[in-house]
């Protein structure tokens, strides 16, 4: 994966990144029917979708820039995500994909106006990877910290400020 430079190409970066992000959705999904939460349920199922049916698109069609169809199917997502959001951590998953939207369009116009850049492309690629990133490490929390809410605090032995035998009402 690293050649004699020492320096790893957006593709190879890419590459780590989208089975990290994999990983880090199946992961979520489980933990969402674990814990029973359909807000989380919906988020991940809706997450992992949109992966699938995008990866779908680009093996049958083996288009590198699939923006229109990318508009199309973070446009449903971002509803599916956004219809009724459970908290903050669900709006602003939402709200990535209204980004992602932004972004599939300026490049849209970006194209339209001045044709194929390579450099508009590379930065796209970019921006659309790290913003998947940003969704990963968002359900990951949020399922993770939901499942943290299910353990006892008593097992980690975290009481919640000082004992009842010594606050300073009860040593009078």
């Amino acid at each position: 994966m690293v050649r004699g430079d020492d320096k790893v190409t957006i593709l190879e970066f890419a590459h780590a990144a989208r089975w990290t992000i994999q990983v880090v959705l199946v992961v979520s999904l489980v933990l969402a029917l674990l814990q029973r939460n359909k807000a989380m349920l919906r988020t991940a199922g809706a997450l992992i979708g949109c992966l699938v049916v995008n990866r779908i698109h680009y093996l049958l069609t083996n288009d590198s820039t699939p923006y229109m169809w990318y508009m199309v199917i973070d446009a449903i997502t971002a509803a599916i995500v956004l219809l009724r959001p459970a908290g903050k951590v669900q709006a602003v998953i939402g709200t990535t994909f209204l980004v992602e939207l932004a972004m599939h369009l300026s490049y849209w116009i970006n194209l339209r106006l001045n044709g194929y850049n390579l450099g508009a492309a590379t930065t796209y690629w970019w921006m659309l990877l790290i913003i998947a990133l940003l969704q990963a490490a968002l359900i990951g929390g949020w399922t993770v910290g939901g499942l943290a809410r299910l353990i006892p605090s008593s097992i980690f032995h975290r009481g919640r400020g000082v004992p009842e035998t010594a606050h300073p009402r009860n040593l009078v």
